[in-house]
């Protein structure tokens, strides 16, 4: 596949990860549909509107598809805390997603301060957010990075969307790097398979950077 496309980038390819057939996972409810979350989800969605076009016909007219998006599952923490030292990551929080045949996200942007540093989306976090670490993400947004890993190589039908790029061809393990902070995106599955991913958060540190801006490379789970 081509690894530097517009708006994304495999960084690099993480061998013989883990898949939903070899761990046990116990799946957790999708967010809670309360008056706070129903504005938070509209509000990442009016931001990706914003981004994607300047035209005030289309921001009005601008419809968005059920919530249903993928299902959630809790990854045991052994496995994200190990993808979180290959990639560098401090403080990792992760789940496992599947992307069910004839399923969709619409475009959104990502919030971490919400999703990450006060996990309002209600995700397993084992690590304790403090108000130093909160400072750093107020300080710099890019301290925080995520990252998509899907765990089985693509079939026909199935993507990823950032902003105007589609990816349609990865291996599995591969490490799909974008700018939360800019970049509206969504995930589609029109095959006839379940698509599995891992989706992991957390801050960068210099090894982070250096997979970030070295040439794409490969690594043993």
């Amino acid at each position: 596949m081509e690894r530097d496309v517009p708006h994304a980038r495999v960084i690099c390819q993480i061998e013989r990860i883990p898949t939903f057939d070899t761990v046990t996972l116990k799946q957790f409810s999708n967010f809670t549909e309360s008056p706070e979350f129903t504005e938070i989800r509209a509000r990442v969605r009016r931001e990706a509107v914003d981004r994607l076009t300047s035209d005030p016909k289309l921001k009005n007219t601008a419809t968005f598809a059920s919530s249903h998006s993928f299902d959630r599952y809790q990854c045991p923490q052994s496995i994200i805390d190990r993808i979180g030292e290959l990639l560098g990551i401090r403080k990792p929080m992760g789940r496992m997603q599947r992307q069910e045949p004839g399923v969709m996200a619409v475009m959104h942007m990502d919030d971490l301060k919400v999703g990450y540093i006060d996990n309002f989306e209600g995700n397993p976090q084992p690590h304790v957010i403090t108000d130093e670490d909160r400072k750093v993400f107020e300080g710099d947004p890019n301290s925080l990075v995520r990252f998509l890993i899907p765990l089985q190589p693509s079939l026909p039908g199935q993507g990823f969307v950032f902003k105007d790029t589609v990816i349609s061809r990865w291996e599995a393990g591969d490490v799909i790097a974008f700018d939360w902070t800019k970049t509206p995106h969504s995930t589609y599955n029109t095959s006839l398979w379940a698509r599995d991913l891992i989706r992991i958060t957390g801050f960068r540190t210099q090894r982070t950077t250096d997979l970030l801006t070295q040439a794409f490379t490969q690594m043993r789970y």
